[in-house]
């Protein structure tokens, strides 16, 4: 049953392009900076746009006299016999006369006009714009904003309201595709497309829907298919991301698969890993989901302390200014440090950084699940970024230096809408030829109002952090082993725009200064 619904599924996805022109390419939709900007040239556009056509408006009413004057003669119908009549010959005369001298007194300017009008449009041309691509990921992140935070039945109303503002039935219907076939959010899909019935009920047309050639009975169709296999899915696997707590979506009697298990300690990854792996995978989005949904610092550890830091006497900033440091976990190390950058500094990487992210393709489309932009800076690029560089080795007395043992420099970046990263960790798999990542120091230049911390949920910890703040961590341990509780998730971008920056630090560039013996 699951291998036909996903089936049909997918027939319904390939039924939905048709018609569809793809153009622009940049992934608008996964930086909230692009959007930005795209609303202000957007309204740049429509002003000089209403100019242009109140010219044209004039020039329009001008030339619809001279037709109308011509018409009241019926000159479409004359032959050339009709001049012998020497009323109609004079009559001719006096329109063409007449009308043109209107025309010809604004010629100039209305030619001026009609040049402003392919000048606007030309422009407007040679700008990045979105395509369906950038609506299908924007949809996208709706979905998976309703997914997490309305899990269980009547959860999140103010979301909900959030959602259906302002959306029609095909726009109902698009978030619930993409949901379903790119998110496997099957429990958003099935209430999404109940909505979009309403909807398409409520209204006589939806043009965009009669467009695609959709209607009431093909979306609920698609809906009965959805909650198909989301129960089949959840008798199977039981409770996961993208399906409801423990209720079913079809007419179908079944048994639910009651799935409990937790992973929070190195030996019981290692055991499923190895025998259920797909169940790792089902139990860490849960354990993800249910850290996001706190939009809160989290940590589930006995180890929490604040202290400052002065690892330099010499430096006089840092006896002025020593680090403020808030220890998370100890095994492995996690520390917060607070107000690491300026609200000033911030803001000026987040300045030149716009440009520079602009200017840059969206490259991830299938597979690994983020939404949104980023760019690799080098600290050699700009004097801002040497300096933070040196200060991130004053805090994690670690080497940051980029060179061909440490191939990472800086990666900085802005979220789209819904903007995430799925779970991962940042070391590289056993084997890499690259060297890999000893320690992540994450900068947060702009957090998002609500949303958008990241978790960690192997090691039960969700973390907030405010503009300036950075979290540094290891991801090896001293013999260079990976740290399976490592593996983090950033989640949903709810409201706001967040800006962040990662600096990993290469396990091969830290032979002479590494400190092996820090446990």
């Amino acid at each position: 049953m699951l291998t036909t619904s996903l089936t049909s599924i997918l027939t319904f996805a390939v039924a939905w392009e048709v018609g569809w022109t793809r153009f622009g390419g940049h992934d608008l939709h996964k930086s909230t900076s692009e959007i930005k900007q795209l609303l202000l040239r957007e309204q740049q556009f429509l002003g000089k746009l209403k100019s242009a056509l109140v010219n044209l408006q004039v020039i329009v009413q001008v030339l619809e006299e001279y037709c109308e004057n011509a018409d009241h003669l019926d000159i479409l119908s004359w032959d050339v016999y009709k001049v012998n009549n020497p009323a109609a010959a004079y009559l001719l005369l006096r329109n063409t006369a007449f009308s043109w001298e209107s025309v010809d007194l604004g010629l100039t300017d209305w030619k001026e006009g009609v040049d402003q009008l392919f000048r606007v449009l030309e422009d407007r041309g040679e700008e990045q714009l979105p395509d369906m691509r950038d609506v299908e990921g924007a949809a996208l992140g709706l979905g998976r904003l309703h997914s997490l935070h309305t899990q269980k039945k009547h959860e999140d109303t103010a979301l909900e309201e959030m959602v259906r503002s302002g959306l029609t039935a095909y726009d109902l219907a698009l978030i619930a595709k993409e949901s379903v076939n790119k998110g496997k959010l099957y429990g958003t899909g099935f209430e999404l497309l109940s909505m979009a019935i309403q909807e398409a009920e409520k209204s006589e047309s939806d043009p965009l829907l009669l467009k695609m050639g959709l209607n009431i009975n093909s979306l609920t169709s698609f809906k009965r298919t959805v909650g198909e296999a989301h129960d089949t899915l959840l008798q199977r696997d039981g409770q996961m991301q993208g399906l409801k707590d423990h209720f079913l979506l079809s007419d179908r009697e079944i048994d639910i698969q009651s799935n409990n298990q937790r992973i929070e300690d190195e030996k019981t990854y290692r055991r499923l890993q190895a025998s259920q792996p797909h169940l790792v995978s089902s139990i860490a989005s849960r354990q993800v989901d249910e850290l996001c949904r706190l939009d809160s610092i989290s940590v589930k550890t006995q180890l929490q302390k604040c202290r400052y830091s002065q690892s330099n006497l010499e430096d006089v900033y840092q006896i002025l200014c020593p680090f403020k440091l808030e220890e998370i976990h100890d095994n492995p190390e996690m520390i917060i440090i607070r107000q690491f950058l300026s609200e000033k500094t911030a803001a000026d990487i987040i300045n030149d950084l716009v440009t520079e992210l602009n200017n840059q393709p969206g490259k991830e489309r299938e597979g690994r699940d983020w939404s949104m932009k980023n760019t690799w800076i080098y600290e050699n690029q700009t004097e801002q970024m040497q300096r933070i560089a040196r200060r991130i080795e004053q805090v994690t007395g670690l080497s940051v230096e980029t060179s061909l043992e440490s191939p990472d420099p800086f990666m900085c970046g802005n979220y789209g809408v819904g903007g995430s990263y799925s779970l991962h960790p940042d070391y590289h798999a056993a084997g890499s030829l690259q060297d890999n990542r000893l320690a992540t120091f994450m900068t947060v230049l702009s957090p998002a109002q609500t949303g958008g911390g990241t978790v960690w949920p192997f090691l039960q910890t969700s973390i907030k952090l405010n503009t300036g703040d950075s979290l540094w961590w290891f991801n090896l341990s001293d013999a260079g082993d990976p740290l399976v509780l490592t593996h983090h998730a950033a989640c949903p971008v709810r409201t706001g725009d967040k800006w962040m920056c990662n600096k990993w630090l290469s396990y091969g560039n830290q032979w002479n200064r590494y400190r092996c013996d820090r446990h």
